[in-house]
Order: C-alpha cells, then sequence, then structure tokens
C-alpha cells in the first residue's frame, strides 16, 4: 500500500499508510496522544479522527488543551444533551447548539417551559448516555435526501437550515438513536464525555430575529476530568461576584424593563450619577486638551450614511429607515458624520489643524438578541467621541497625545489590565471589507506604529480587525468571563473626507484633504461603566462614586443632628445621603456596604453633643470623635485630587 507524507507543526513529517484513519496516524506519534485526541486539522480544516487520510496534508492533532479541541469537545457534549433532552421530552425541536467560547448551548422548542430541576434530570440523563459509549458516526449525504430525512421527522428548523445551503454534500451525525444535521468534527464516543454541567437557561428568537418563535436556551459546560469542571465552577462562582450586572443591581446603577426594549438601559439615580460625574471628568479633560464640544440630531437624513459609505458597509447594524417626507432617515449609528458637516463648516486652513471635535453623543446600533450582555453590549449608548482633522504628517504625535491622555484617565479611575492591539486590514482575505489602496493603508498603518512604539508601552498587531475606512489602534481588555472586549479605539480614516468633500487650504494655497482621527478614550460610557464595576467591584475612588458618604444616626433620637451633619456635607458639595429608616444599624450599615459606599458617618449621642461624627469606611475602618470640619476638609482634598 501506498504511503503518504503528514506535515507535524514542527516541521517533522509523518508517513502513513494511505486510507488509514487520523487516530491510526496519531497512535503512530504516542499512545497518550492518540488518548487524549479529540480531532484534527488537515491543510487546516477540523475533521474527525475517523477521516480517511488520502494525501500529503499538514496535520496537527487537537487535544482539550487547544481551541479547537475544546470546541470539539464541548459541541459534541450539546449534542449529548440533545440527545437526553429527546429522550426525556418526546416530540422536542431542535434550533442550533454550537459550542461557544465557554461550554455550549442549545436552542430547544419544547411545548414544557424548562425549570432548574429539569436540567438535573437532563443533566444525569447525559451521564447515563455517556457511560454507554456510543460511538458518534458521521453520515454524509445528498441535500436533498438530508431535507426528505428532516421533513419526515417534521424538523422545520433543520429543513429551513438545509434549504438555504449551496452545498450539493452534507453531514449528519448519530449517536445511539438520536442523529442531527452538523458539519462536525466530534469526538469518537460519548464515552469521551465525563463531567458536564448544565448552567442555565434563557429565551432566544430562532436566527435571533423577534419576528421568530422564541426557543429555550439551554447553557452548559463539560470537561474531561471531574476536577477541571469543579475548579471551573469554582471560577465560575468569584466571577459572578464580579459580574456587572450582579453588582449594578447592588449599588441600584441601572435596569432593564421589557416594555422599554431589549439592550436598551434605564439609569437609576446612582447611575445617572455615576455617568454624569464621568461625563463631567471628561469634558474637563478634553477641554484642557484643546477639543471643542459640540451637539448634534441623533437622526440623519440616509444621503449621509450613503455619502459616507456607511449604508454599503454597516447597514446591518442600521436600524430601518424611518421615511419622513419622502426621504429617509436612520438613527444614527455613530456620531462622524454629523462632525465631519461641522468641520466643513468651520474650517478653511491649514493653520487651524489640528483641528479637535468632542462629543457625548447617543447611538443606536441593532444587536442581535443574543449578542447582548448586561450594560457591556446595548442597542442604545453614549460614545465619548472625538475626532481630529490632521494632515499624515501630524497623526502620530496627535496619536500619541491621544494615547498619553488614555493611560492618564485609566489610572485616575482605577481601570487596569488593558492592552494595545494595532488593527490592520486583511487585503488577501477579505479585501470586500476594505475600501482604498493598499498603499495608503500601509503608510496610515505605519503612522499609528510609529505612534505606538513612541509610547513604550507593548502592542499586538491582528490582521482583519480594521475599520472599513482606515486602520486603528484598539484598547483591549478581558471581561469576567475572559471574553476579550474593545474598551476604546484609535482610528485613522483615510477614505471618507474624501468621500464627503472634506478639505482645507494648504500652505501652498492648494485645497488638501485631511486624515480623520477617530477617538473614544472611553468607548461608550455603558461598557466603560460595566468595566469599572468589574475591575473595581464597585469600589470607585471617592470622586467617582455616586453616593460618597452615608449618614446613619443611631437612633431617631439623633436624627436632627445627622440631618445638620447631612445638610453641611451637601452644602460642601459632598454627595451625601441620609439614612433614619427604622432598621437597625447593622442593617443600614450593610445597605451602604452594598452600594459600595466610600463613608459611613455615624451619629448619636456622643457626637451630637461634641459636634463631631465617628467614621466608618467601607473597608471596615473605624475613627470615632472626628470634627465635622475635619472629616469635610478631609473628604474635599480626596476629591478634588482624585485619591
Amino acid at each position: 500500500m501506498s504511503l503518504i507524507k503528514l506535515t507535524l507543526p514542527d516541521g517533522k513529517a509523518l508517513q502513513v499508510e494511505k486510507g488509514s484513519t487520523v487516530l491510526q496516524a496519531i497512535e503512530k506519534i504516542g499512545t497518550r496522544l492518540a488518548q487524549a485526541a479529540l480531532s484534527a486539522s488537515l491543510d487546516g480544516k477540523l475533521v474527525d479522527l475517523s477521516t480517511k487520510l488520502e494525501k500529503d496534508a499538514s496535520f496537527k492533532v487537537h487535544t482539550f488543551a487547544t481551541i479547537e479541541g475544546k470546541e470539539t469537545y464541548w459541541h459534541s457534549t450539546s449534542h449529548l444533551m440533545a440527545y437526553a433532552i429527546q429522550e426525556l421530552f418526546p416530540g422536542v425541536k431542535f434550533g442550533t447548539g454550537p459550542a461557544i467560547e465557554e461550554g455550549f448551548y442549545y436552542d430547544v422548542d419544547c411545548s414544557k417551559s424548562f425549570t432548574p430541576e429539569d436540567l438535573i434530570k437532563i443533566e444525569e440523563k447525559m451521564k447515563e448516555l455517556a457511560k454507554q459509549n456510543f460511538p458518534v458516526k458521521r453520515i454524509e449525504m445528498r441535500r436533498g435526501e438530508a431535507i426528505k430525512f428532516f421533513d419526515k421527522r417534521n424538523d422545520h428548523y433543520k429543513v429551513e437550515i438545509l434549504s438555504e445551503l449551496d452545498e450539493d454534500m452534507v453531514s449528519l451525525y448519530e449517536e445511539g438513536k438520536f442523529i442531527d444535521l452538523c458539519t462536525g468534527p466530534h469526538v469518537s464516543s460519548t464515552g469521551k464525555i465525563v463531567a458536564v454541567k448544565l448552567l442555565n437557561i434563557s429565551g432566544s428568537y430562532w436566527r435571533g430575529d423577534a419576528k421568530n418563535k422564541q426557543l429555550q436556551r439551554i447553557y452548559g459546560i463539560s470537561f474531561p476530568t471531574q476536577k477541571e469542571l469543579d475548579e471551573y465552577l469554582k471560577l465560575r462562582e468569584e466571577r459572578e461576584q464580579r459580574d456587572h450586572r450582579r453588582i449594578g443591581k447592588e449599588m441600584k446603577i441601572f435596569t432593564f424593563n421589557e416594555d422599554v426594549g431589549m439592550g436598551l438601559p434605564l439609569w437609576l439615580p446612582n447611575g445617572e450619577q455615576l455617568f454624569h460625574t464621568l461625563q463631567e471628568y471628561m469634558r474637563r479633560e478634553e477641554e484642557m486638551a484643546g477639543y471643542h464640544y459640540v451637539r448634534t440630531p441623533v437622526i440623519s437624513k440616509g444621503k449621509m450614511y450613503e455619502r459616507t459609505g456607511h449604508i454599503p458597509y454597516y447597514a446591518e447594524s442600521m436600524y430601518a429607515p424611518i421615511e419622513i417626507e419622502g426621504e429617509n432617515y436612520y438613527l444614527r449609528p455613530m456620531n462622524c458624520p454629523h462632525h465631519h458637516a461641522i468641520f466643513s463648516e468651520l474650517v478653511q486652513s491649514y493653520k487651524q489643524l489640528p483641528y479637535r471635535i468632542a462629543e457625548a453623543g447617543s447611538v443606536y446600533r441593532y444587536e442581535l438578541s443574543g449578542t447582548m450582555n448586561g450594560i457591556i453590549r446595548t442597542r442604545g449608548f453614549t460614545q465619548n467621541d472625538a475626532h481630529t482633522y490632521v494632515t499624515m504628517n501630524q497623526v502620530a504625535d496627535e496619536v500619541v497625545r491621544v494615547l498619553e491622555m488614555n493611560m492618564r484617565i485609566y489610572e485616575k479611575v482605577g481601570l487596569k489590565n488593558y492592552w494595545f492591539r494595532l488593527s490592520l486590514p486583511d487585503f488577501e482575505g477579505h479585501p470586500e471589507k476594505y475600501s482604498g489602496n493598499v498603499e495608503r493603508w500601509e503608510a496610515a498603518a505605519n503612522e499609528l506604529r510609529k505612534a505606538a512604539q513612541r509610547i513604550g508601552k507593548d502592542f499586538i498587531e491582528t490582521k482583519d480587525e480594521a475599520a472599513f475606512y482606515g486602520p486603528k489602534i484598539d484598547i483591549q481588555s478581558k471581561n469576567i468571563r475572559g471574553k476579550e472586549e474593545t474598551i476604546a479605539t484609535v482610528q485613522l480614516d483615510i477614505m471618507v473626507p474624501k468621500r464627503v468633500g472634506l478639505n482645507y487650504t494648504d500652505e501652498n494655497d492648494k485645497p488638501a484633504i485631511p486624515v480623520v482621527i477617530h477617538r473614544a478614550i472611553l468607548g461608550s460610557y455603558e461598557r466603560f461603566i460595566a468595566f469599572l464595576l468589574e475591575q473595581t467591584m464597585g469600589k470607585f475612588p471617592t470622586w467617582l462614586s455616586p453616593i460618597q458618604v452615608k449618614v446613619l444616626p443611631l437612633s431617631e433620637k439623633f436624627r436632627e443632628y445627622g440631618e445638620k451633619v447631612w445638610m453641611e456635607m451637601r452644602k460642601n458639595g459632598i454627595r451625601a445621603e441620609l439614612d433614619s429608616t427604622d432598621q437597625t444599624l447593622n442593617y443600614r450599615i450593610r445597605n451602604a456596604q452594598l452600594e459600595k459606599v466610600p463613608y459611613m458617618v455615624i451619629v448619636g449621642e456622643k457626637e451630637a453633643e461634641a459636634k463631631t461624627v465617628s467614621i466608618r469606611t467601607r473597608e471596615g475602618k473605624q475613627e470615632n470623635g472626628m470634627p465635622l470640619e475635619k472629616f469635610i476638609s478631609d473628604i474635599l482634598n480626596e476629591i478634588k485630587n482624585k485619591e
């Protein structure tokens, strides 16, 4: 039998017989690797261990230690879960059930509303099916045959998916009595799945469209060992303590209401105060840095977005147009077109450059229901937005100014654990996503690269992450689930200025086109506040805290003195609240701690007689008998210095 050559990641060659399986090839590398293997890649394509080897190829093995291995394992577990549900709830139908960044889910159409008790039953059934160690078999058939197969089972979800495919051949996977449409790969048998935990249930519209039926989405996680699952569940519990949704509720920062709509947060008084304090701070910093604040409308003619290129490149993220007197208007998805109009009105000469425009601008973007996450990703949000109009020679200096401003502000508000990413286009893989010529893109990218190098902070470069109009520097961080998120961006726009006719008169008295630097130091206020809540657990520095002091009289008898203390603080601009409810002191202290109030001022008989206060910090430190004037002076200094 003829031999074929498999090239391993380290460049070494592995000779195997043509027609042998992927698993047999892995066994030649090592028995332990074969036991741990879940799938493999042939020339970059993911395949099952049962796949037959027919030609020379690059070869990579995936265990649970790799991203691809985890995806294989978790996707296989979603099928096992669907099998268990099918056994327990006959007649159920399934939407899609992919692996996700951590674990898996399956969308289920069932007349019964699942309960936490049902999840326990499903888990037990999954373990039972796993122990039976059913082989997982790949079945290939013509698309038409697959449509007939699922149509016969009254499975309209799979029929709909199949009807939209272009491929002539499709694949199904079978384990025991369960068969599902899937591209794979999957683990070789159900016995590979050892430790499983179903986590929660949520609603999800079929295909993410609110016009379709709402299904029940069951989330889960699985691991090859119980020890790994236990460690994950402990980590998950710690993350839940840091979840901005949980902390935001405890601190009364924001809420959501079904009648208002998904992804549209309602800011409660504490949240509005936090929002306002951040906005005031940013406005002062930006005006000191030479930015001109403006205010622009949240709705504009469609012609504006056609000229800028947003409609052809960004239409899927925009809300449907509103027809007014025969013309289409859109809720704005970004502020830049309005700022360009202001530049055209105010700037004529190169002597006015750089020209900086800033706005706390509300924007609206259509996000699928399954992608939204508290206030990290919403459908309506306010950007800390600015646009600077420069010559290409001014780009590096201006970007350095912006990045240094970013770092200074993040230090003041207590944001840590972030990094810079230079986001570049991928003209080879996805040229349709980017407008303009390669040379101009490279020149712009080099200016950003120079700026990033000058600030002396490490950065990574990533292809296919640029905006359609230019490269950018993204400031990245991870949320509590380990998912990478973009906090802020510094983007170069080398295309739109020409498209919309922006120009100025250069030093030779000739018309020239500016480069636009799009910049949002906080990104959106919503997302930034979410990151602050998770990183600080709501323990903001005093200057930023929505409530800086809670005044707690020991009893009703000392309410009058408590009111005097409270009013004196309010007169001095301190955000103080009086809690003189009938609850016990310990209960009121606990409430203040849940709201992460930096200082609790406790007043009783001694304090009222001596005109002093007793101070308790949110960390639990206590100081008794402090003169009220000294406490006010100390906290005002702390606020002024943003400590």
